[in-house]
């Protein structure tokens, strides 16, 4: 799933470099790219679903926000409510729950970072 997050993100959004695992884009990368994020799951509004979240981070030169603002706003567009398909044929869709308030300059990665939030079902037996 996450491989096929990235080629989505790659396919659409031209001024992403490349799509990294959390922790491993370090302050020599070339940007901007993005961060795909698994955060847990929890319980959904119908019996026996779950929701994971997803957040993808976009990171930056030391730009104007609109810069950011804008390759968020093509990655929300590239990933919400599109047909996701994996190598194994499994398909999905996200629904964004929303963005960042504010972008932030991390110091380490020498980046300016903002992200936006995803979800998607799953179901149990």
């Amino acid at each position: 799933m996450r491989n096929a997050i990235r080629t989505q993100i790659l396919n659409n959004v031209s001024e992403i470099t490349e799509v990294w695992q959390p922790g491993m884009a370090g302050k020599d990368v070339e940007k901007p790219y993005a961060v795909v994020k698994y955060n847990g799951e929890f319980e959904g509004n119908i019996r026996k679903s779950y929701d994971r979240t997803i957040e993808v981070w976009v990171y930056t030169d030391r730009v104007t926000y609109n810069t950011i603002d804008s390759i968020i706003e093509s990655v929300i567009d590239c990933l919400t409510n599109q047909v996701i398909t994996t190598d194994d044929d499994f398909e999905f869709t996200l629904t964004c729950n929303g963005v960042s308030p504010d972008g932030y300059f991390d110091k380490d990665l020498e980046a300016v970072g903002k992200f936006a939030a995803f979800t998607f079902p799953l179901l149990r037996r």
